[in-house]
Formats: C-alpha cells, structure tokens, sequence
C-alpha cells in the first residue's frame, strides 16, 4: 500500500517499507526467495525494493515533493 500511497490498516510509512524492501532483498541474495515470486505477491520489482530500502534523505520529508 505504501508504495501505491494508498491508505491501510498497516503502518504504511517510509521506515517500514524501508525495513521490508530490506527483508525482501536478503531473501532474494540468499536464494530464499526468487523474484519472480516476490513480485507477483508484492508488485514490485527488484529496483523498486531497492528504491525503499535505501531512500535518499530528501524522500523522506514532504518539501521534496
């Protein structure tokens, strides 16, 4: 939902995509998961989890948008 900026029942903030992008990613280096799995269950591609997982400074605040 985050990363649709759609409304959730989640927390649905930059420091939790940032932590799951990050959890998705080392299952896909370690060969736990496969790509194609996670972006059928996440819509997300690998360079979208890496977006999240290492967001610049400036995405995190309103002013950079």
């Amino acid at each position: 939902r985050y990363a649709n900026h759609a409304d959730g029942d989640v927390m649905d903030e930059p420091a939790t995509a940032k932590a799951l992008s990050g959890y998705l990613l080392r299952g896909l280096d370690c060969g736990a998961l496969d790509i194609a799995e996670v972006a059928r269950v996440t819509g997300l591609t690998r360079a979208d989890l890496e977006g999240f997982a290492v967001p610049r400074r400036g995405d995190l605040t309103i002013s950079a948008k």
